[in-house]
């Protein structure tokens, strides 16, 4: 199943103050001498839980159908996705951290790794050609089209390099 990424941004968001709500009302049921709050407590924290569980189990879908134009995904389960020209894409994520795009568009377009830190230069380059998809290890895109990678970022890790994918056209 797949679901626009801010329809599902709510989503969870919605479904988390159900279980704060949720819990609440059942705390204040179980024990008549308090108001709930102990339980309310405890629905915060399974809500926000169930936010980061979605946000980190399900994979990140980029559909290209236009220039600079694509839609951007949530993946819960997996599935297939129809193309334009009819042909049916298989979308099944191995794990949450990954990244799919598929060009449903007439025009090639790249999805390029920027590499930062470590001692080497860039990343690689991938072209999907029209009809084309392809899976990324990244767990989303964070630069498209126009809006080019920054020269340097600051990292908050442990780790010698970070890659960061950008989606962008061929340039002419």
């Amino acid at each position: 199943m797949i679901i626009s990424f801010w329809t599902g941004f709510f989503l969870f968001i919605i479904v988390a103050i159900g279980i704060i709500v949720l819990a609440t009302w059942i705390g204040k049921k179980i024990s008549k001498t308090n108001n709930g709050a102990g339980a309310g407590i405890i629905g915060f924290f399974l809500g926000i839980g169930f936010i980061f569980t979605m946000f980190f189990t399900c994979g990140r879908l980029y559909v290209v159908t236009g220039d600079a134009e694509f839609t951007d995904y949530f993946v819960l389960s997996s599935t297939d996705y129809e193309m334009r020209t009819g042909e049916s894409v298989r979308i099944e994520f191995e794990d949450g951290f990954q990244t799919m795009v598929i060009n449903n568009w007439s025009k090639p377009v790249i999805v390029e790794a920027v590499v930062y830190g470590g001692y080497g230069f860039g990343g690689d380059t991938y072209w999907l050609d029209p009809q084309e998809a392809d899976f990324f290890e990244e767990s989303r895109i964070f630069y498209f089209y126009d809006d080019e990678p920054p020269n340097e970022i600051t990292i908050n890790s442990d780790d010698d390099e970070i890659t960061r994918l950008w989606l962008r056209n061929k340039r002419d």
